[in-house]
């Protein structure tokens, strides 16, 4: 999916120093979303029949701001035998993002945050580092 640019003119100092970022998934397509513009996180879209796709699927749409183990994951029958930190790797989750967005990633659990709160200078360090 193409990223989108809301406001040409607008820039993130102007918006002030609590601003809120989201992280979204839609169909296999993760995004960071601004006030601004919406960056695509993953470079290629997940597959439909995947398994990273069917977890953070999960985790970010239905258990947003949640731990969820590989017990609740099995619960939910989308267990895998792979390391949840390599799903979400795997998936594009990585460097400043996942700093944000993932307080917990560990080989059994993750929590992935829907929304963060950040300074103009750390939106644009966000949206540097992705494509």
């Amino acid at each position: 999916m193409p990223d989108l640019l809301y406001y040409d003119d607008l820039l993130y100092e102007d918006l002030g120093d609590a601003i809120e970022i989201k992280l979204h998934m839609i169909g296999g397509w993760i995004y960071i979303d601004t006030p601004i513009e919406r960056k695509t996180v993953n470079s290629t879209e997940l597959r439909y029949d995947g398994v990273p796709r069917g977890i953070l699927t999960y985790v970010i749409n239905e258990h947003p701001n949640e731990d969820v183990s590989t017990s609740d994951l099995k619960k939910a029958k989308l267990s895998t035998s792979r390391d949840l930190r390599q799903v979400a790797i795997k998936a594009g989750i990585k460097g400043y993002v996942k700093d944000l967005f993932m307080p917990v990633c560990n080989k059994d659990s993750i929590k992935i945050v829907k929304t963060v709160k950040l300074k103009a200078s750390e939106a644009e360090a966000l949206i540097d580092s992705l494509y």
